[in-house]
């Protein structure tokens, strides 16, 4: 699943969200929340429209999003998870440069037909392997990578249950990067006075993941928003003391 339709699903599972009609909305009004993920398979877009915090668009009829690459062209299907709206589609495109454009069309309201974002390079985590296990106090990982050429800074970042997420920013043309013993801290249970605040294991299967994001241009006619582009690759690892 795309990392922004992740969210969204994590927002509806913990807040209460709401819905609006594009019809009742002018574009102007709209926040607009658009990514789209390189694979090896082609590029996953995920578009979210709001109007407020946790009000979302849910598209009326003669409303409709597009994405298009290399000539193909997409209509994004809804996705709705307790209220909270995303709209997915996949495109074939997933080589560098390819210029992805998701487009807004309104039966009679202003449209915003050109948000454009380019497809990052690629990069791939190389080692360590998967399942492959560290302890947090005593042991350096170093992570290879192999990477397209690129301008694009990188990020690296680790998330996992027994863990505080964090991360480093890396070079464009970084070949390793190692995270010192130490660096990876285990996260403190939220209340150790709580009976029902369940404790913190010191194992857990941990995601080492490397992104490269890149910002495109959001059409002028949404109130505010961004698109972007990621490139990324993961490993799942073992954590322990």
């Amino acid at each position: 699943m795309l990392r922004l339709a992740s969210v969204l699903s994590l927002l509806a599972a913990t807040l209460a969200c709401s819905t609006i009609d594009s019809s009742d909305l002018e574009t102007s009004g709209m926040k607009a929340a658009m990514e789209v993920v390189r694979t090896a398979d082609g590029s996953n877009v995920a578009v979210s429209l709001s109007a407020g915090t946790l009000n979302f668009v849910t598209l009326s009829d003669g409303d409709a999003l597009t994405a298009t690459a290399n000539e193909q062209s997409v209509t994004l299907a809804e996705s709705n998870v307790l209220n909270a709206i995303a709209y997915l589609g996949v495109l074939d495109a997933n080589t560098k440069g390819d210029e992805v454009t998701i487009s807004l069309t309104r039966i009679d309201k202003d449209p915003a037909p050109a948000s454009t974002v380019v497809l990052p390079a690629s990069v791939a985590i190389t080692a360590p392997a998967a399942s492959a296990a560290f302890s947090r106090a005593n042991d350096d990982i170093v992570i290879d990578l192999t990477n397209e050429e690129s301008t694009d800074a990188l990020r690296l970042s680790w998330a996992g249950p027994c863990v505080n997420e964090d991360g480093l920013d890396l070079a464009a043309d970084q070949a390793s990067v190692t995270i010192n013993a130490g660096t990876i801290v285990k996260r403190e249970q939220v209340d150790a006075n709580d009976p029902d605040s369940q404790p913190v294991e010191d194992t857990c299967t941990i995601t080492l993941r490397v992104e490269r994001r890149v910002t495109g241009t959001l059409d002028a006619a949404f109130k505010e928003g961004q698109i972007t582009a990621v490139a990324s690759s993961s490993v799942d690892v073992t954590s322990n003391l």
